[in-house]
């Protein structure tokens, strides 16, 4: 900064505070613009370094990861019809992801609970599908638990917990059902009391635990 050492001007105090704190305000724009600049790029950097671990890393990742509207973060279903996600758990350092899905329809159809497994909420795998309809209709939304203290008594590993699956499940009538599993989330039984809670005449549906 330059200040004319003859300048006799009246004002010359305020004028020199003014042109001190503009210039400050210069230098601190300049600083927050260099510090975003370098968080931009910085971000941007992370995001095509996952994507490219996505890609070349030894994970199953699907190959249709170039589709031009394919998700490339958020959790996509390889083919055919997904719903909501459904029994969303964590056991043992695995995310399990529940979603109903028709297996051979682009469309709405029998409906199953698929499954998606990460370790890392990025990278998915996809697994066979884990509840399948069966004579009391097919599979709706619903929420699952892991029951570490065994108060089902579906436990039948004492060192694995068990998981316990709760959905309404529809055919002439809603009604909701239980089903649990004992290979940490990869297989369901169906409970041989179903349904838990029977058809009453009232729309009752997507139990929540």
């Amino acid at each position: 900064m330059y200040v004319n050492s003859h300048w006799t001007s009246p004002c010359r105090d305020n004028c020199i505070e003014f042109i001190i704190v503009a210039q400050t305000k210069r230098e601190f724009k300049r600083k927050m613009f260099r510090k975003i600049t370098s968080h931009l790029a910085l971000s941007s950097l992370l995001l095509v370094a996952v994507l490219s671990f996505s890609v070349n890393s030894n994970i199953a990742v699907p190959n249709f990861l170039d589709e031009k509207y394919r998700p490339q973060l958020h959790f996509s279903v390889a083919e055919n019809w997904l719903n909501d996600p459904n029994g969303l758990v964590y056991y043992d350092g695995e995310y399990h992801l529940y979603y109903q899905y028709t297996p051979d329809q682009t469309t709405p159809g029998p409906k199953y609970w698929a499954h998606s497994l990460s370790t890392d909420l990025v990278h998915w795998e996809d697994l066979p599908v884990a509840i399948s309809p069966d004579a009391l209709g097919d599979i709706w939304s619903g929420s699952a638990v892991v029951d570490f203290q065994n108060s089902s008594g579906f436990q039948t590993d004492q060192e694995i917990s068990v998981i316990v699956a709760v959905f309404t499940q529809t055919s002439d009538f809603q009604k909701q059902s239980i089903a649990y599993s004992n290979d940490k989330g990869r297989t369901f039984t169906m409970f041989s009391g179903n349904p838990v809670v029977p058809n009453t005449g009232m729309l009752i549906r997507e139990m929540y635990i």
